[in-house]
């Protein structure tokens, strides 16, 4: 017959151990039995240094119980075990005689999926926050340089009708019979400046240097709008420019290996939080170019990249596919993981698809699939409610 402590114990977010004074358990949870991998009955009577890894054994006479808890992290028995924090609590009785203890496990692993969630969105910020200032200053020299570029292209253009002008003055004083060695100082100092050349070669180049300046303001801006510091509440956005800024913001992780192709849909405004979206965005554009690296085409050919946007009724769909690799079916159960991942270190954490499943499933209620053939590539699905409110909201009501 369930007792009122194991009624109560399950309700507990964390794995809870009544022991005796001598260190056996007497009572477990629910939660604790499932961290332990063994059924509560069987746990029961057992001491805790059988409990515990062999690299941190644990004893009851080793636990410091004078303060009203002590917080230790240990690996529970099993290979390769389970991170845990332990907090223990002495159980007396009236007289103050020790009687045994409780002891809380929590889950590590858990615990450092929020830690890190929270340390990436800390940083996430403080980044964002750099990155919109950076942005900010670069747009004041850029337009100095658009604006003299600018006067330097109409410059040019009365300079080069004053040219035009001396070259038929020049024309017609050889053809009045002017003196010889005026014309011909002039013809040198034509030569000498290489009038032609000029003309032909500096409005292709102020043509370069406009189109640089529009493409560092480009950058500028999608920089801006990337890093925006998002707000509390979702907010409506264009789904379709921040896409387009996250593109822009990526195309140096793709430019050498994939071509870029867009489709755009018509989409309306989304309310969501667009940081956390422009950072899925980027981790999903980031992996499918490491997978096309990593699968390199023996005619030299870029892979491509395809990224499409479309709207379904309540919901949004943005697809990105690539032509690479793609992803073995025997670990396509585990990319959503956290801290899996097959690359080398130093190119990946683990965490992006993780982190990118927990912002559109858990933040965003939507979804995050994908479809994958070895050495054909992969896509992936990310499909977010237009009014930030679940999708699954009035299947669960009926």
């Amino acid at each position: 017959m369930e007792s009122g402590f194991d009624r109560l114990a399950d309700l507990v977010p964390c794995g809870l151990l009544v022991v005796d004074a001598t260190g056996r358990v007497e009572q477990a949870n629910a939660l604790a039995a499932e961290l332990l991998g063994r059924p509560a009955r069987e746990l029961v009577g057992q001491p805790l240094d059988a409990l515990f890894a062999v690299d941190t054994p644990l004893c009851f006479a080793a636990l410091d119980l004078a303060g009203p808890v002590v917080q230790r992290r240990l690996k529970l028995a099993g290979d390769p075990g389970v991170p845990v924090d332990l907090s223990a609590n002495a159980l007396r009785a009236s007289d103050g005689s020790l009687q045994g203890a409780l002891l809380a496990l929590q889950d590590r692993r858990e615990l450092r999926q929020l830690e890190f969630e929270l340390g990436r969105a800390q940083q996430l910020e403080s980044v964002g926050r750099i990155a919109a200032g950076i942005a900010h200053e670069i747009n004041t020299p850029v337009q100095f340089i658009g604006d003299s570029v600018h006067f330097l292209r109409e410059a040019f253009a009365d300079l080069t009708g004053l040219l035009e002008t001396l070259d038929a003055l020049r024309d017609a004083a050889v053809a009045k019979g002017f003196e010889a060695k005026i014309t011909h100082a002039i013809a040198d100092a034509e030569e000498f400046a290489d009038v032609e050349l000029l003309r032909a070669e500096i409005p292709a180049s102020l043509d370069r240097t406009q189109e640089g300046v529009r493409r560092v303001a480009e950058i500028a801006r999608a920089i801006k709008e990337f890093s925006y510091p998002d707000q509390k509440e979702k907010a409506a956005v264009d789904l379709n420019a921040a896409l387009s800024s996250t593109l822009t913001i990526a195309r140096n992780e793709y430019k050498y290996v994939a071509e870029l192709q867009t489709d755009l849909g018509r989409l309306p405004p989304v309310y969501c939080h667009i940081g956390h979206l422009n950072q899925v965005f980027l981790n999903l554009v980031v992996n499918a170019a490491h997978a096309i690296e990593d699968s390199p085409r023996r005619d030299g050919r870029k892979g491509v990249i395809h990224v499409a946007t479309r709207s379904e009724g309540d919901t949004v769909l943005i697809t990105i596919r690539d032509n690479g690799c793609g992803i073995p079916p025997e670990i396509q159960e585990q990319v959503f993981d956290a801290f899996f991942t097959t690359k080398e270190v130093g190119r990946g954490t683990g965490q992006g698809l993780a982190l990118a499943r927990s912002i559109i499933v858990d933040r965003h209620h939507g979804t995050l699939d994908f479809q994958s053939t070895v050495g054909e590539g992969t896509c992936f699905f990310v499909r977010v409610p237009v009014d930030g409110s679940s999708m699954y909201q009035d299947a669960s009501a009926s």
